[in-house]
C-alpha cells in the first residue's frame, strides 16, 4: 500500500477495483483509501453495482431503516455471540455470507432470532444466475444446502418480527381458547411453536382477554 500511495503522490492515477461487488464495502480496500486521504491525495468514486442496495431493493422487507453487518465471524462461537447481540436490532439487517457457511448461519439465526423471522437470500445479484429466495429463517435454513456464488442475506428487524409475532400469537391464542383450551395452556403451546417467551405470550394474552393472572391460574389448575 505504501508503494501505491507514493505513486499517487508522484502524480499517478490508480483505480481500485474488486472481483465482485463495490470496492471498499466489507473489503480491505478502505485501507488504501485511508492511506491516500492521509497523504493528501484526491479520491473519487466511480459508482458501480452494489449487492447491498440491489438486494435490499428486491428483498420485500422494510428499507426505511437498515444496518449493514458485512460478513459474520467464520467461527461458530464468535458468530453466535454476534447474533445474540443483534437479536433485538430493530432495523432490517444486511449480511454478506460465504455460500459454504450459509446453511449453518441460517440454522443459528433461526435458533437465536426465531424461526418465524422473515428473510431473503439474494444470490449472484446483477449476474446471469441471479436468484432470490424469500421466507422465514426456519424455512430458508432447510433450503440453503446447495447455495452457490455471492450471497447477500437480508433479515427482518427484531421490532418488525416481534410486532407480527405478537399479532399472530394473539389471534392463535383466541382460537385455541374458543376450542376449549385454557389460557395458560394455549399461551404455552404458542410460545413453544414460535420460540417466543412463555411469559410474554401469556401476559399479552391476559391483557387482550382482560383476565387477571391469579384467576386464570386457578381456572387452568
Amino acid at each position: 500500500m505504501t508503494e501505491l500511495v507514493e505513486r499517487l503522490k508522484d502524480g499517478a492515477t490508480i483505480a481500485l477495483v474488486s472481483d465482485a461487488g463495490t470496492p471498499a464495502i466489507s473489503d480491505p480496500g478502505y485501507r488504501l483509501v485511508r492511506g491516500a486521504l492521509d497523504a493528501g491525495c484526491r479520491v473519487l468514486s466511480v459508482p458501480g453495482p452494489s449487492a447491498l442496495t440491489a438486494a435490499l431493493s428486491i428483498a420485500g422487507l422494510p428499507t426505511d431503516r437498515f444496518c449493514f453487518e458485512g460478513f459474520l465471524p467464520a467461527r461458530s462461537a464468535a458468530r453466535r455471540k454476534t447474533l445474540e447481540a443483534l437479536k433485538r436490532e430493530s432495523r432490517t439487517m444486511v449480511f454478506f455470507e460465504a455460500a459454504r457457511r450459509l446453511s449453518e448461519t441460517l440454522d443459528e439465526m433461526a435458533e437465536i432470532f426465531g424461526r418465524d423471522r422473515q428473510a431473503a437470500i439474494v444470490r449472484e445479484v446483477s449476474k446471469i444466475y441471479e436468484e432470490t429466495i424469500r421466507g422465514s429463517l426456519g424455512d430458508l435454513a432447510g433450503r440453503a444446502e446447495q447455495a452457490k456464488g455471492e450471497i447477500t442475506l437480508i433479515v427482518e428487524g427484531g421490532a418488525q418480527a416481534e410486532n407480527a409475532a405478537t399479532e399472530l400469537a394473539g389471534l392463535t391464542v383466541e382460537r385455541l381458547r374458543a376450542a376449549g383450551m385454557g389460557l395458560k395452556q394455549a399461551s404455552d403451546l404458542i410460545a413453544e411453536l414460535t420460540g417466543r417467551s412463555r411469559r410474554d405470550v401469556y401476559q399479552e394474552a391476559l391483557q387482550k382477554s382482560g383476565q387477571r393472572s391469579d384467576s386464570d391460574e386457578s381456572e387452568d389448575a
